[in-house]
């Protein structure tokens, strides 16, 4: 499993995107409330990985990243969007190898990812006004 290497990334990404420190934790700690991204991607192996944040702190994040105020629900779906594709571009490389192509899908929002089958990877991280949770899954 390529867990740690999930979470340095993740770690990584928000903290250069989005200006905030990041504590990690064990990916088993699941928070009640999530507003999720999926992207899927193709290459060496294809599959999905999933983004989950707590809206409050969705909302922390995407002022950070849009440099706003505040930002309206819409803005934060947007900066979700962008940063489940940052964390994928850069987590890939990692997860497989520095040679590695990828091709990423289009980001969307979903309701929520489904548990039917193991991950390739997790991660969960710890920021002062929440937590954000990702999931690698490797299609068959």
């Amino acid at each position: 499993m390529h867990d740690q290497e999930l979470a340095d990334v993740t770690s990584h990404v928000l903290e250069e995107l989005c200006f905030y420190c990041v504590d990690l934790e064990s990916a088993a700690a699941e928070p009640p409330r999530r507003t999720w991204a999926s992207v899927t991607f193709s290459g060496n192996w294809s599959g999905r990985m999933f983004v989950g944040i707590e809206p409050r702190l969705l909302h922390e994040l995407a002022t950070n990243f849009l440099g706003l105020d505040e930002s309206s629900n819409e803005e934060a779906e947007q900066a979700l969007l962008e940063i489940t594709n940052v964390i994928c571009g850069n987590a890939l490389p990692h997860l497989e190898s520095a040679e590695a192509v990828f091709n990423l899908g289009s980001p969307e929002v979903i309701e929520a990812p489904a548990e039917a089958s193991t991950p390739a990877a997790v991660a969960a991280a710890v920021l002062d006004a929440g937590r954000v949770a990702v999931r690698v899954m490797r299609e068959p």
